[in-house]
């Protein structure tokens, strides 16, 4: 065994020190002239000093003092001493087991010390004193079994040795397990060692054997430390919190959120079926921010989903809120139920039982529908497999009786429940055989399109069925295009076939999306059309396009023929997919002659009378021309495209004498359906200014209002009604729109700071939440990348520091950063059996967007924090922006303590933001922010953790008066 000579050189000191009974001073001065000042790894003078010192039956204090010298006069390091000591394995001694616990005592504040600021070497302290605690309670659990082998227990008269051996143990436990610096490195320690961490847990359970003994009180107080060992990275209870609204003047506020009524709103008026998992993945998030029960949640979705209905009633979206509170609400209560991990059944009930407390809801309903609203919910839920037979009864029977329940026949609401049968229905028939059952085809599609052709669409759309009603509706559409010969009555039923399929494709994909197109076939007439010619909001189509398409010489029959008088649209083998766009040649031909003065307006209206006076899909292909006509043209060349426009919406009066005939077609219902797409497609690309084609639903803006002005209107109907209505929905839909989502964003933080009051505070935080997830990627973005930096960059004086809108608006922003946060790390779901490449395109597309909105995110918040850093560089002191960083990384911490979003924090962020913030910060958020899981994010916590015990050790220093 090879000796190192300074160790000898230390062993004779200690030797020649005990035998001329040095003082502590004396042993400081020569100790210093053994060792050199480059030795930094001392760890052999602790254990030299206890063989020296504990090698007899008791302790030699004088050498032990040399110990306590060296320790605080920086000649060791304390976690060479706390190694040392939990080396010790002689508790047959208990003086010297009592004289190490009265080192410790004396040592126990030098544990963390000015010269612990190296990463590794504050690790290795962490883990000796680790070893402490095991020793400590090794210590405890031999001493108490001692003292259980006692046969006289009257000796235990409190001063044996052993006895004071376990109250010295627990009080030093107290000091090493309530000291929050201390419990944070042991918090580390046990990540770093965790099968020591296991044997402390072990050791603990060992001495829990001793509980009815005589230490019993000492026993339960070291038993409870051990266990809130585990508690040290929950920092919700710790001072300065920022849920200023769970309650406001002692009282708890209850109500439905916000968030959740305004999410349902969207998820009602803006969203599809196909929708669904996405609202439902919306409303969990909500849930896991606001921390709720399922119960609360579910009560907030039924909730808000009636006051929805509610307040729709007898407006124009009677009939689609009808469809989503009795069809398509109750499959998302059941998207949420098998998401969940626990019983989502039993939490349903409660929620339902929580809503059914307060009737004043289903009360307004019932008058206002004429039906039992609670019992047709129920039906719904049953049919869904929310709820049993027996159980809807119970629910029932809790309802006080309604004196409208009897008038269920005549409600929208019971029509609606029928309409989702009747789509089966309607759909069995369309997919039968085209040639041999044409006439019941005909009959269906015919009056499909009447008065309760909306309800019939909002039924196939809130029941998931829509996409199915539009592939059979494509399908006739191509099929209507075959001609094998065929008689008068043969062609016109090929023809109002066709028209009404493609009416009824129009009609959908302007109101419900393309996405229910199939977009399978590349010889799809309408699809084609659909993708090249119809205008669509936001997007200018070639009107050159649809020309290139057209027959010149066909084009130059048809002028001629019609020119000259031809009053009849001929029907017999006419090929409608060329006529179309072959109409649009005829009508680009008229307009240029008319501008030229080579024709009149009144040759023009001949030929347009004939185009729409059987088939009404010629007028809707010759207005999507001219939309784009108008919308890529001067406006001085777009006057009689407007003219033309005009007309065509116009009552048609050559066609009254044969209205009668044509009325077996339904060719009003056709006419009137005509219209809507024509006048929607005016309001979404052009806004004409044509009489008779302004829009006229309430959900329209004027664009000659500021939008400061919309903005503050529609807030002030909410916040009259208290609840986000159908208006203020639809016109924050168009703000957004039109503003753009920047200055949305823009507009919603500017009301922040307009709003006085915590409990309007509340409810805004809640409803922006909700709007901003209109357009969640883009205004999410916006508000991290430009308001968050602009807010601790520009935001000057007493805009900066007012409060609560400060803490609002840092709740906010923490609310809609973990929203992206779980968007883009949302399971993507996969059918177990896909139907169509189509559905494989869109899971590998979705797939595809979390991947791209992980990789945003990532970006968004480097750049953030790298601007976080920045800031705190620049500031000397306590500052509102400092204050808005610290709350930021705060809430989320308290929000995720397990997710790895606050992982980009650089080493000198933290280290800056406890420099400047001080005693705000604790060992818990420092635990939160680190990513304890890597070496390197232990080892720079450990050294947060020294750094800030140094910070508070000066500000009590400064604190006590300097004359004490």
């Amino acid at each position: 065994m090879v000796v190192n000579p300074k160790e000898a050189d230390v062993r004779n000191l200690i030797i020649r020190a005990w035998r001329e009974r040095w003082s502590e001073r004396q042993w400081g001065i020569h100790i210093r002239t053994v060792l050199d000042d480059e030795d930094t790894n001392l760890s052999f003078l602790a254990d030299l000093i206890f063989q020296q010192a504990l090698n007899g039956p008791g302790p030699n204090n004088l050498v032990l003092s040399y110990l306590k010298h060296s320790v605080f006069s920086y000649i060791i390091s304390t976690s060479a001493v706390l190694k040392s000591i939990s080396q010790y394995q002689a508790f047959y001694k208990p003086f010297c087991v009592a004289s190490l616990l009265d080192l410790l005592d004396q040592v126990k504040g030098r544990v963390i010390g000015r010269e612990t600021d190296d990463g590794d070497l504050c690790l290795d302290l962490s883990l000796a004193l680790q070893a402490v605690i095991y020793w400590l309670l090794s210590v405890t659990y031999s001493s108490l079994e001692k003292i259980s082998d006692m046969t006289d227990l009257s000796e235990l008269n409190g001063d044996a040795e052993d006895s004071r051996i376990v109250t010295k143990c627990r009080k030093l436990l107290t000091y090493f397990l309530g000291d929050p610096f201390l419990k944070g490195m042991l918090h580390i320690a046990g990540i770093e060692a965790p099968k020591v961490h296991e044997n402390i847990q072990k050791m603990c359970r060992e001495n829990l054997k001793f509980s009815d003994g005589y230490h019993s009180s000492d026993i339960s107080v070291i038993i409870s430390l051990v266990e809130n060992l585990n508690n040290c990275r929950d920092i919700r209870g710790s001072q300065d919190s920022l849920d200023l609204f769970s309650s406001i003047d002692a009282k708890v506020i209850h109500g439905v959120n916000g968030a959740v009524q305004t999410t349902i709103m969207i998820a009602a008026m803006l969203r599809t079926t196909s929708d669904v998992l996405l609202v439902a993945n919306d409303l969990l998030i909500i849930r896991q921010l606001k921390k709720c029960s399922g119960a609360e949640l579910y009560c907030d979705i039924i909730q808000s989903g009636m006051i929805g209905l509610a307040e729709a009633i007898g407006k124009e979206s009677e009939l689609k809120f009808i469809g989503f509170t009795f069809l398509q609400l109750p499959v998302l209560l059941r998207t949420i139920r098998d998401k969940q991990r626990k019983d989502g059944g039993e939490e349903l009930r409660k929620g339902l039982d929580e809503f059914l407390a307060n009737e004043s809801t289903l009360d307004v309903i019932d008058s206002k529908l004429h039906c039992g609203t609670w019992e047709l919910f129920l039906m719904s839920l049953t049919k869904n497999q929310l709820l049993t037979e027996e159980q809807k009864e119970t629910f029932l029977a809790k309802r006080t009786a309604s004196p409208f329940a009897q008038k269920k026949n005549s409600s929208n609401a019971v029509i609606m429940l029928k309409a989702e049968m009747t789509v089966l229905n309607v759909l069995k028939i369309l997919d039968g055989d085209y040639v041999t059952q044409q006439d019941k085809i005909f009959t269906v599609i015919s009056s499909m399109l009447g008065e309760t052709f909306e309800t019939f669409l909002i039924a196939a759309s809130s029941t998931g069925l829509l996409e199915q009603v539009t592939a059979r509706l494509i399908k006739l559409n191509q099929l209507s295009k075959q001609v094998n010969g065929e008689g008068s009555k043969a062609s016109t039923t090929r023809a109002v076939i066709f028209d009404s399929s493609f009416l009824a494709l129009c009609h959908i994909t302007q109101n419900y999306g393309p996405q229910y197109l199939p977009w399978e076939d590349g010889d799809c007439f309408f699809e084609e059309w659909y993708r090249d010619w119809m205008g669509v909001e936001g997007e200018a189509k070639s009107p050159d396009t649809v020309l290139a398409k057209c027959d010149s010489k066909k084009i130059d029959i048809l002028l001629n023929q019609y020119l000259q008088g031809e009053p009849e649209l001929k029907t017999s083998l006419v090929l409608w997919h060329e006529l179309c766009p072959n109409s649009v040649g005829v009508v680009s031909e008229l307009l240029f002659a008319w501008r030229n003065d080579a024709v009149s307006f009144t040759d023009v209206k001949k030929v347009l009378d004939v185009f729409r006076s059987k088939i009404c899909a010629l007028p809707v292909a010759i207005a999507a021309w001219l939309c784009s006509y108008i919308q890529v043209s001067r406006e001085e060349e777009c006057g009689k495209a407007r003219y033309i426009l005009e007309h065509l919406m116009s009552p048609n009066v050559t066609a009254t004498a044969s209205e009668d005939v044509q009325d077996n077609f339904n060719f009003k219902d056709r006419r009137r359906l005509m219209g809507k797409i024509i006048g929607k497609m005016i309001q979404s690309t052009i806004y004409s200014t044509v009489p008779g084609t302004q829009p006229t639903t309430t959900d329209c803006v004027s664009d000659r209002k500021e939008c400061r002005e919309l903005f503050e209107s529609a807030w002030a109907k909410r916040a009259n009604r208290g609840i986000m209505d159908v208006q203020t929905t639809a016109q924050m839909k168009n703000l957004l729109r039109i503003t753009g989502p920047h200055h949305f964003v823009q507009l919603i933080i500017q009301r922040i700071y307009d709003i006085e009051h915590k409990v309007e505070l509340m409810q805004w935080r809640d409803l922006a939440y909700g709007l901003l997830h209109m357009d969640m990627e883009e205004c999410i973005s916006s508000f991290i990348s430009h308001f968050i930096p602009n807010i601790l960059h520009f935001s000057r004086g007493e805009l900066n520091s007012v409060e609560p809108q400060n803490s609002c608006l840092v709740s906010l922003a923490v609310d809609l950063t973990l929203s992206f946060y779980y968007h883009s790390r949302l399971e993507t779901a996969k059918e177990e059996e896909p139907q169509a490449k189509r559905r494989k395109l869109k899971v590998i597309e979705e797939e595809t967007t979390e991947k791209r909105l992980r990789k945003k995110l990532d970006a968004l918040l480097k750049e953030l924090f790298q601007d976080f850093e920045r800031v705190l560089q620049e500031t000397k002191d306590f500052t509102p922006n400092a204050r808005f960083i610290f709350r930021f990384l705060r809430e989320i911490a308290i929000k995720t303590p397990s997710q790895p979003i606050l992982h980009g924090l650089s080493d000198t962020l933290i280290i800056q933001l406890v420099r400047v913030m001080g005693k705000s910060v604790t060992t818990n958020l420092l635990l939160a922010l680190y990513p304890l899981r890597e070496p390197s994010g232990r080892r720079n916590c450990e050294r947060a953790i020294a750094r800030l015990k140094e910070y508070h050790d000066d500000s009590i220093a400064e604190s006590e008066p300097w004359f004490s």
